[in-house]
């Protein structure tokens, strides 16, 4: 398991590699915050959760690649800037 210093930097390659991957986790915590808020009314089966999770993460995945073969990044232009 990953402590917590070693999963930041890979969720920062992974945003690096995956262009939409930025939106997926702010839809993950968003859906976990609620899942905390509502946890005295409803109970979500954990089964659900990880589906959730999982299920979001590869949607952005698939979503980014298709993204950046639709509009493909310049990388002439990102280098002029830096």
């Amino acid at each position: 398991m990953l402590g917590l210093r070693a999963t930041f930097f890979a969720v920062d390659e992974l945003v690096k590699l995956f262009t939409l991957l930025p939106y997926a986790v702010s839809v993950i915590l968003i859906f976990i915050g609620t899942k905390l808020v509502l946890r005295g009314w409803i109970h979500i089966p954990a089964e659900v959760v990880c589906m959730t999770l999982v299920g979001v993460l590869l949607v952005s995945m698939a979503a980014s690649m298709v993204y950046d073969r639709l509009y493909p990044k310049d990388d002439d232009e990102d280098n002029a800037e830096t």
